[in-house]
């Protein structure tokens, strides 16, 4: 529970629409998760813990095309954040 199906591009707007709608609750809570799939996921991750935001979710076990280890978009987490 508390995890997100979303992509890169459905996140950033998740994140919003949830404060907006008065949930930073859940908001807080997906961004604080720490298994799969989460930010906290990339960080944590016992394969290729990750020092920047990977381009998918599963960038640790994903193959090598398509799949950046610096990917800004999973960064609006940090706007979120910010904001």
């Amino acid at each position: 529970k508390g995890h997100t199906t979303s992509g890169i591009v459905g996140i950033k707007y998740a994140m919003e629409a949830l404060s907006m709608m008065d949930r930073g609750d859940v908001a807080l809570d997906l961004a604080l998760q720490t298994s799969y799939p989460s930010w906290g996921y990339m960080i944590h991750s016992q394969y290729e813990p990750a020092t920047t935001v990977w381009e998918l979710w599963n960038s640790d076990t994903a193959g090598p095309g398509m799949n950046s280890r610096n990917h800004h978009m999973f960064g609006s987490v940090s706007s979120w954040f910010y904001k």
